[in-house]
Formats: C-alpha cells, structure tokens, sequence
C-alpha cells in the first residue's frame, strides 16, 4: 500500500459524525464489505473520515482542542495545504504545515513543515513526549503562522520553531483526518496490519471540540485574544454534509 496506509475515507455518518456532546468525531472502523463478507483482499482493510475547510487563510494561529484516538495503527492529523498553488512543480514547491500527527505506537506528538529546502531537505520537524494524557482529556495544539516564521505550541508550551517565507506566502485550507497506518509506522512496510488490529483500539474517535482561527491587525504586533470579534464558519466534508464549526477571531 502506498505510504502504508490503510484507510479509505468514505461518504458514511458511521465516519464523521457529531456526538451528544455537541463535538465533532471522526471515526475509524473496519471495512464494512471485509466485515460481512470476509472477504480480506480489499486494498484497504479499514473506513474512516476527513474533512477539508471551505475557507483558506494566509497566516493566522489556529488552536485545535481535541482529544486523540488510542490504538494500534491509529495516526490523527491536522495539517494545513494550499488551496490553488502558486509555485509550478510538485507537491513540494508549496509546502505543507503538520499542525499534529500522532501516531500511536511513537508516542510523540509530531509537528513540522514539507518544502523544498535549500540543502536539499524536505521536511523539517519535532518530536514532543508528554506526560499528558491525550486520549482521555482535551488539549490544544496551536500553529502560529506568519510572515517570518510558524510555530508549533502543545497547550501554552512553544516545542518547535522555524524561520521560513516561501513558499508558505499562499492560501492555505485546514484538514483533520483519522488514518489508519502511515509512513511513521515501520513496522507495517511489510503489510503487517490487519483487521485484528483493530481489536487494540481503545478509542478509535478522533474527537474534536472547537477549531479557532486568529487573525491579526497590522496595528497589532503578535496574535492576541482580546478585543476580538468572532463569527462561523462551516468545515466540508470529503465523506458527507455534516459540517461543525470553526471560530473566527480577527483582532483589530
């Protein structure tokens, strides 16, 4: 499997659902025609959600407060991509900010940018260990974006910062996914996962609260909370119509 994923992300509420709580989960199962079937030669063995912004921006924080699944092959991302990239060539040449990837068996929260680097590096990134448990309580996990520099913050603790401009001076959409497999996991590159993985899912919802965007003035130095004005924004779906949605705070 390319990457060594194994999800599909399909048009299913079982995927991507609102909870009582009022918050948004996004929901990996096995597939439903291998689980009735039995028939286990699918090209992916499991189902699961993503879902894409309408909106882009150019520089902001954003602050997701979620809670993370817990278990075998589980990999949560939050990530920012451009919408209509301004640099000819591949992927690359626009760039992608990882505001989370977290894998289960790492045990890391990850965060970091893909570009093209001047020496000849294509990511660049950090690894951050915490004593928290993040797949029972709810934290934020913050990107600061701007014209110099992005910054990754777990909570109110800055764990990694780089100094870029391009290509990251385009729009850029938001997308949360829960992923079953992936390149951080070595140890499925021999196609080791299998449905009985699935058995090791202590929570296989990857929960979201709220979603907040900052937006600075000019008059204002650095991203602030106050004096704010906020209004709604609905997230799309790849899979189906439910939507949540995002705060928007722009500072004046």
């Amino acid at each position: 499997m390319g990457m060594n994923i194994y999800q599909y992300s399909c048009h299913r509420k079982e995927n991507v659902r609102v909870n009582k709580k009022g918050h948004l989960e996004i929901v990996a199962n096995i597939n439903e025609h291998i689980r009735k079937t039995g028939y286990s030669r699918e090209r992916f063995l499991f189902d699961s959600g993503m879902i894409s912004s309408k909106k882009s921006w150019l520089y902001g924080r954003f602050v997701l407060k979620a809670i993370l699944p817990e278990g075998r092959s589980l990999r949560s991302v939050f990530i920012l991509r451009p919408v209509e990239p301004k640099y000819s060539g591949d992927w690359l040449n626009n760039g992608q900010i990882n505001g989370l990837v977290y894998a289960q068996q790492q045990s890391a929260i990850i965060a970091g940018i893909h570009y093209k680097m001047p020496a000849g590096q294509s990511y660049m990134g950090r690894k951050l260990y915490t004593q928290r448990n993040i797949t029972r309580s709810f934290n934020n996990y913050v990107v600061e974006w701007s014209e110099h520099s992005i910054r990754w913050m777990f909570n109110d603790f800055v764990f990694f910062e780089h100094n870029v401009t391009k290509p990251f001076d385009q729009q850029f959409n938001l997308i949360l996914q829960l992923g079953v497999g992936g390149p951080e996991f070595s140890d499925q590159r021999s196609g080791a996962i299998q449905q009985n993985d699935s058995k090791q899912w202590y929570n296989n919802r990857f929960i979201i609260d709220s979603i907040r965007v900052y937006q600075r003035s000019s008059r204002i130095p650095y991203y602030s909370r106050q004096s704010s004005r906020s209004s709604s924004l609905s997230l799309q779906m790849s899979s189906n119509k439910i939507s949540m949605t995002i705060i928007i705070i722009i500072i004046y």
